[in-house]
């Protein structure tokens, strides 16, 4: 991807590897957003004690400090990873709020179908394992991923 470098582009392309073909691809570019509305929707249920956060808030909190560290490469700041983080959190946030809005019963059944969607890319598609079970960073790489895809594109 034009523009990515450093660790941000070292797991893009680690991504990419179990990502190859054009059916599992779109599969994910489906999947991936429901999966994360669904998970992000589910968990703004979740308040903290004593403080008015939800467990939602302090995950996609958490996420956007990760991501916000890709624009940091060798104690300099990279504008093209800013151009993208930023909107990035963005989207992300109104996944938060889309989520929170929307009934438990159908981020149930929204996370079930982006499931679906996942492994069916990997086992039609891919024929390969998903990234993730290689290691669980790559769960937090696949949105940012999908996102560069169609926002770049």
């Amino acid at each position: 991807m034009n523009g990515i470098g450093g660790r941000l582009r070292s797991h893009f392309e680690s991504y990419e590897d179990c990502h190859r073909t054009e059916g599992n691809r779109i599969t994910h570019e489906v999947g991936i957003p429901l999966i994360l509305i669904s998970t992000l929707g589910l968990l703004a249920r979740l308040r903290v004690p004593g403080v008015p956060l939800t467990v939602g808030m302090i995950v996609w909190f958490w996420a956007m400090l990760w991501a916000c560290g890709f624009c940091f490469e060798r104690g300099r700041f990279s504008w093209s990873h800013f151009a993208l983080i930023a909107p990035y959190g963005l989207v992300t946030l109104g996944a938060y709020f889309g989520g929170a809005a929307l009934p438990v019963s159908a981020l149930w059944l929204l996370l079930a179908i982006g499931w679906a969607l996942q492994l069916l890319g990997h086992a039609v598609f891919e024929k390969r394992s998903p990234a993730f079970f290689m290691h669980l960073k790559q769960l937090f790489v696949g949105p940012l991923w999908i996102f560069a895809r169609i926002f770049r594109s």
